[in-house]
C-alpha cells in the first residue's frame, strides 16, 4: 500500500510507503506518473516543485506495473482543490494507462476517505 497525500494521516502511517506532496500539485504529479508509465521523460524541476522527485515517482510506477491487481482510491483532497475536474479526469486517465500493463481500477471515496 502506497499513500500519496499532502499530510500524514492514519492511512499514511499504516501504509508500506508514504509519499508527501505539496498542496495543489496533484495534477502535476499524476501527469508525471502517466508520462513515466509511457516511458517518457519528465522535467525534474517540475516534479521537484511537488515535493517529490522523479526517482520516487519512477519507483511508484514500477511498483504499480508489477502489481497483479491495483486500485487507486481518491477522496475530496483531490477533487476539492484547484483543478477539481481536471484532477479527477487525470486520475482516471492514469488508471486507463496502467491497464495497458496490469489490471487497475479507480475508486472515489466520500469526504476524506
Amino acid at each position: 500500500v502506497v499513500v500519496v497525500d499532502v499530510r500524514e494521516t492514519p492511512s499514511s502511517r499504516a501504509a508500506d510507503e508514504f509519499l508527501q506532496l505539496r498542496p495543489g500539485t496533484d495534477f502535476e504529479v499524476i501527469t508525471a506518473l502517466k508520462a513515466l508509465a509511457r516511458g517518457q521523460p519528465v522535467d525534474e524541476d517540475r516534479v521537484a516543485a511537488s515535493g517529490l522527485n522523479a526517482a520516487q515517482l519512477g519507483a511508484l510506477v514500477a511498483r504499480m506495473k508489477q502489481a497483479r491487481y491495483g486500485a487507486i482510491f481518491f477522496g475530496s483532497g483531490l477533487t476539492g482543490t484547484r483543478g477539481k475536474h481536471m484532477n479527477a479526469a487525470a486520475i482516471q486517465s492514469l488508471t486507463a494507462e496502467m491497464n495497458a500493463h496490469t489490471k487497475f481500477v479507480v475508486v472515489p471515496m466520500r469526504d476524506h476517505g
